[in-house]
């Protein structure tokens, strides 16, 4: 008896597959659905920003000895370095709100569709003549 797991390549979906078929079982998960992927970017993107700031930070914020040849001296411009910490940490905390709100969103669409999926839905009784609601 095997107990591992078998491939049968006519029932395999695709990941996208999978997903626009998710989509069409829980409608609410298609509300607000490209905001919430561009939050998530958005928080995603923001993680790339402190190493970028670190670099430019170092290499424009602080001659070194290859300016010496040039005849500046080491010299650390503050002014600069202090911008780029400023817009490194707005840029931080941003990132996490939008990728908490992204979160979220996610989470609570997921409840919702769940939910739905879970309750039976029951259609209205049919109109009585004579009856009105």
């Amino acid at each position: 008896m095997s107990h591992g797991f078998t491939s049968n390549l006519a029932t395999d979906e695709t990941a996208i597959s999978t997903i626009r078929r998710g989509l069409a079982e829980a409608p609410v998960l298609r509300q607000g659905l490209w905001f919430t992927f561009f939050l998530a970017a958005l928080g995603s993107g923001g993680r790339v920003v402190v190493p970028i700031l670190l670099q430019q930070s170092i290499d424009r914020g602080i001659v070194g000895p290859g300016a010496e040849e040039a005849g500046a001296s080491m010299s650390v411009d503050v002014t600069l370095v202090a911008q780029l910490a400023a817009i490194g940490a707005v840029a931080v905390v941003l990132a996490a709100l939008a990728f908490r709100q992204a979160s979220f969103r996610l989470a609570v669409r997921s409840e919702r569709a769940l939910y739905d999926l879970r309750t039976p839905h029951r259609p209205h009784p049919p109109a009585q003549p004579g009856r009105s609601r």
